[in-house]
């Protein structure tokens, strides 16, 4: 698994909670990193992003169980065709994606699943794709993005 966080790249072969739980290889690094006063890390986000198929959904599970709180970049379309009273099939949430972005940028699936986060609390947000969407996230100092 690949994290990076600030411009720090970290390769990691262990599960994703050896990675990332405190006394974790990436953990421990990534907390030496941060500037002082962002060192007492309450909670924590870590986005997946990877190609279909990779396993982003098992990783998020798995970090699930252990107590993390999950959100799909993609509920916020879901919401939306609910909203909409459309079939939440792939065509359309493609469609309404695409109309999103265009209409408010690249970021806003970020910045809607963003304004419902609680600092104190660990979240694994899964279906990161854009660059504008990491840029959302990393206005928090715990946030951390692993490609699987």
């Amino acid at each position: 698994m690949l994290v990076t966080h600030n411009g720090f790249g970290y390769y990691c072969g262990h599960d994703p909670i050896t990675c990332f739980w405190p006394k974790g290889p990436i953990f421990k690094k990534w907390v030496k990193n941060l500037p002082t006063a962002e060192k007492q890390v309450i909670g924590m986000i870590i986005g997946l992003t990877g190609k279909n198929g990779a396993g982003k959904g098992e990783v998020a599970k798995y970090l699930e169980q252990r107590g993390f709180h999950y959100y799909s970049l993609s509920d916020v379309l879901r919401e939306e065709a609910g909203k909409q009273n459309a079939s939440p099939t792939r065509e359309i949430l493609v469609e309404l994606g695409n109309r999103l972005r265009s209409e408010y940028g690249p970021g806003v699936l970020a910045e809607k699943i963003f304004a419902r986060l609680d600092p104190e609390k660990h979240y694994v947000i899964d279906s990161v794709r854009h660059p504008s969407e990491v840029q959302v996230l990393k206005r928090r100092a715990d946030f951390i993005l692993a490609s699987v």
